[in-house]
């Protein structure tokens, strides 16, 4: 097995929300268009999916992640600052049934 990571724009939505439905971990809120719809317009979908390259492109997880910006002035100096943050509200789903061997691989991975 050879992981891969995918953004969520280069899978297809029905691939995307069948995975989701499909496993324990799924929930309404990580389905292909509620990601996008779930967060303010300011905030960047960067939603993606771990795959197995050597089996079609099988999802083995997938995390919602948006990051998002703020720009503003220190209320007690004025002086600007800018601000960036990764969040995932909601966390990741991983495939149901993966052995051992396997979840390592997604892990090291993810940590790539």
């Amino acid at each position: 097995m050879r992981c891969a990571v995918r953004q969520q724009t280069d899978i297809d939505s029905v691939k995307w929300n069948e995975f989701v439905l499909a496993n324990s971990m799924g929930w309404a809120h990580f389905l292909y268009e509620v990601i996008a719809i779930d967060r303010y317009a300011s905030y960047l979908n960067l939603s993606f999916a771990i795959v197995d390259q050597d089996n079609n492109d099988d999802i083995l997880f997938i995390m919602q992640l948006h990051r998002t910006s703020k720009y503003g002035f220190l209320s007690k100096t004025g002086l600007p600052f800018f601000r960036e943050k990764l969040k995932s509200r909601w966390g990741y789903v991983i495939k149901d049934g993966l052995v051992k061997k396997h979840r390592r691989m997604v892990k090291e991975c993810f940590e790539e």
